[in-house]
């Protein structure tokens, strides 16, 4: 995520914590925080607290830090399983994100975190489409047995997902076509991510990984 934000030269300027503070909903690094379960740490002349991610975005470009407080650090655990981000612009290279989907799998707890960035008032979660897919991998053993995840699955999980956004009509795109790219991106990062934490060598034929 921190890769498509403009250009080097903005690169080289920028910080996550930029992003964070500007709390923009189209921030680049916030569906990856949201996916990765991320903390954000606060620091005064009072001390410092520990803002879980979650917790973090209040409002539009609104955040959770007190007035006289500043951004520390980010801290994310080292990750256990696959993860995947994925934007659309309207070009390819210092762009603005129409819409962007995060998506991470936590082999180690047995769930999957997503985030959504650009699609609602601020960074969101797809916990309808997260308590769904959770609830089928456990159900059909499918984080112990490592098989394909049937299209169907893929594509009520991108549902959900498309289903998690509320976003406006402006410039860069219409509310409409943001719930479906969304819901694409979804499905994608699904196939992408199922794929890698499979391995190499098993066939992906019949599964999620459809475009």
């Amino acid at each position: 995520a921190a890769h498509t934000v403009g250009s080097p030269q903005i690169r080289h300027r920028g910080t996550v914590g930029g992003n964070l503070g500007a709390a923009s909903p189209a921030g680049d690094c916030h569906p990856a925080l949201l996916a990765a379960g991320a903390e954000i740490e606060a620091a005064s002349v009072r001390g410092t607290r520990l803002i879980p991610v979650d917790e973090f975005y209040t409002g539009v470009k609104r955040n959770a830090l007190a007035p006289d407080e500043l951004i520390r650090a980010v801290r994310i655990r080292r990750a256990d399983g696959p993860q995947q981000f994925s934007k659309v612009g309207t070009r390819n290279a210092m762009v603005i994100a129409l819409c962007a989907f995060g998506l991470a799998l936590h082999p180690a707890t047995r769930t999957v975190r997503t985030g959504i960035g650009s699609a609602a008032p601020t960074p969101v979660r797809a916990h309808a489409a997260e308590d769904f897919l959770n609830a089928a991998l456990a159900e059909g053993g499918f984080w112990e047995s490592g098989r394909a995840l049937p299209p169907s699955l893929a594509g009520q999980f991108a549902e959900l997902c498309s289903g998690a956004c509320a976003p406006i009509d402006d410039v860069r795109g219409s509310a409409a076509y943001r719930r479906h790219a969304v819901g694409v991106m979804a499905r994608r990062t699904l196939a992408w991510t199922w794929d890698e934490f499979r391995g190499p060598g098993r066939s992906t034929e019949g599964g999620a990984s459809c475009a």
